[in-house]
């Protein structure tokens, strides 16, 4: 089914709901908890819109105190969650080409805050659902697109959303980037503190999150250093200037999972200080942070072989009343690693007379890549995509998907696009807005009951199918069944044995092996050997025995050909490769 040209028909009622959705800008502004907006009145109006949107379009919906809400489709005991976010990061408007609430569309991309970072990705989503629905398709179990307002300032959201309502068996977030996110990083932040008396800064003012690189930054001086600034920014090419009494440095925001694509205003303000005056706090500054977004300065620059390098975004600055505060984002490859964060921050702090605080630590959020989850999603990104070189890979970022468990980050980005989430004049690409990657992950979720025993990519029941067999394709279906029971063994081969009243008119008993591992069989020939002790068996003559054998993507099959029976033709397909 070609969903690119279905996604045709449904773009100007996407296009439509995107807009409107763009429209509210929801920047938290003040959390008020157990209030009627806890997120401030943009966000419970975007939340109570798009729930409004699915309820028009006959879906089942719930708001769950303004914090989160979700819009549900299907049946059954379990759920797959897709989990996304209304919420975005604050803007600058003065450093946007055009209204960032107002979508904006050239050369084929389109402009606004929320278009790539969540607001695109979760409409995409809810369309995905809307076309399956649609086109009659009824899932087995229940789909449900979880929306949060708050996942850009520590997902609140979410966790009163999980203690009212059912957890997601698994899900995904389409908030991060394709093939698909198996692993995230842990993520701490930290304050420093102290006094500034004697210092010559009079006020400072940089950055509002700590998840964004600040683009602008402004102070007060106690003394007249304005020719000084202005040769300094002529000198080193930096953008900024001198105006009412302030020196104003303008920067490059960026996601503080990589905030060496950022270019931070606050170190350029601290760089002039440490450059032309006595600033304790700008040496403070010079000797730990300057130009540094890996903590080698500090002390804490890490590195693990799967979760890559800790990076780490000097993010906010805050002084008044003769008082400091600066806060800062680390995003750390293991969670044992905090305790080396801690340590050298209090190193730092102590050797200048000031003090830190832990704000949180978030530990890493990991699903085995050989999970079924992983490879299932990773299936459905190749029969879309084509793309059969790029594999599942882990990040900086944080997503919802680390307050399921069971959960990954599938999407949006595609592999090779510029990141601009949290920038100035972030866009998405029309083209990579398709939803056939959604739709199909919806699908692919359904169309095999084993979901239900999900564990690691092992297989527990009990099954069940409708349609018919085919022996040899790379996603076997088994069907009509009437019972199977399922026993869960250890190892990672599993067997399914029980009796039937009949098979397609033919067999009395079914045995279906299935084998854990596709490559097993193309390079060590394990299902072969498998098969071939059943085959060499002895069985009564009473006895009628079908060997079902599944397993996905092997490259090669040594089974002998005369053991091997297509029901839809009567006769052995011969040798499969």
């Amino acid at each position: 089914m070609d969903f690119k040209e279905l996604y045709k028909k449904e773009r100007p009622y996407a296009i439509e709901v995107l807009k409107k959705l763009i429209s509210f800008k929801t920047v938290l502004d003040e959390y008020k908890e157990n209030s009627d907006a806890p997120f401030g009145i943009e966000n419970k109006k975007a939340l109570e819109y798009i729930l409004s949107v699915g309820k028009k379009d006959g879906f089942s919906v719930k708001n769950v105190d303004n914090y989160a809400g979700h819009i549900e489709f299907g049946e059954g005991d379990e759920i797959l969650g897709v989990l996304a976010h209304l919420d975005v990061v604050p803007v600058n408007s003065e450093e946007w080409d055009s209204d960032p609430f107002t979508l904006r569309f050239s050369d084929g991309k389109m402009f606004a805050r929320g278009s790539l970072d969540d607001k695109g990705p979760l409409v995409a989503s809810y369309i995905a659902l809307k076309m399956l629905k649609d086109m009659g398709f009824m899932p087995k179990k229940r789909i449900r697109l979880i929306m949060g307002c708050d996942e850009e300032s520590g997902s609140r959201c979410l966790e009163r959303y999980l203690k009212k309502e059912e957890k997601p068996t698994i899900g995904f977030s389409p908030d991060a980037c394709f093939p698909l996110i198996y692993g995230e990083k842990a993520m701490t932040s930290y304050d420093i503190l102290g006094d500034l008396r004697d210092d010559i800064i009079l006020s400072f003012t940089a950055g509002e999150r700590y998840n964004v690189v600040p683009s602008y930054a402004e102070m007060e001086l106690k003394e007249d250093y304005s020719k000084e600034f202005m040769s300094f920014l002529k000198e080193k090419n930096y953008q900024g200037e001198y105006k009412d009494s302030k020196y104003i440095a303008y920067g490059v925001a960026a996601h503080a999972m990589n905030p060496e694509i950022g270019v931070n205003a606050a170190y350029i303000l601290f760089e002039f200080l440490a450059k032309y005056t006595n600033s304790k706090l700008a040496r403070f500054m010079d000797e730990y942070f300057l130009g540094d977004t890996w903590g080698k300065k500090i002390g804490y620059d890490i590195y693990d072989p799967e979760m890559k390098y800790l990076t780490s975004n000097f993010a906010v600055v805050r002084v008044e009343n003769n008082t400091f505060k600066l806060g800062v984002n680390c995003r750390v490859p293991l969670d044992s690693q905090f305790k080396v964060i801690e340590e050298c921050a209090a190193k730092a702090t102590a050797k200048y007379g000031y003090s830190y605080k832990i704000l949180y630590n978030s530990p890493r959020h990991y699903v085995d890549p050989n999970s079924f989850l992983v490879t299932k999603l990773m299936d459905v990104y190749k029969e879309v995509t084509k793309d059969y070189e790029n594999g599942p890979i882990t990040i900086g970022g944080g997503t919802y998907a680390r307050e399921i468990g069971k959960a990954v980050a599938f999407g949006p980005l595609v592999v090779g696009r510029e990141d601009v989430c949290h920038i100035a004049n972030e866009y998405f690409y029309e083209s990579d807005w398709m939803t056939a990657e959604y739709i199909e992950a919806y699908n692919k979720a359904y169309e095999e009951e084993y979901l239900k025993g999900y564990d690691e990519g092992l297989l527990s029941g009990p099954v069940g199918y409708e349609e018919s067999l085919n022996l040899y394709h790379l996603r076997t279906l088994i069907r009509n069944y009437k019972e199977i029971l399922a026993n869960h063994y250890p190892q990672r081969t599993l067997s399914l044995v029980r009796d039937m009243d009949s098979y397609y008119g033919k067999y009395k008993r079914t045995i279906m092996l299935y084998i854990c591992g596709s490559n097993l069989e193309s390079w060590d020939e394990m299902a072969t050997h498998n098969l071939n002790q059943i085959f060499d068996s002895e069985f009564s003559e009473n006895d009628d025995i079908k060997v079902i054998a599944m397993t996905g993507g092997a490259r090669r099959w040594y089974v002998p050909a005369e053991n091997l029976y297509d029901p839809a033709t009567g006769s052995s397909p011969g040798e499969i490769s």
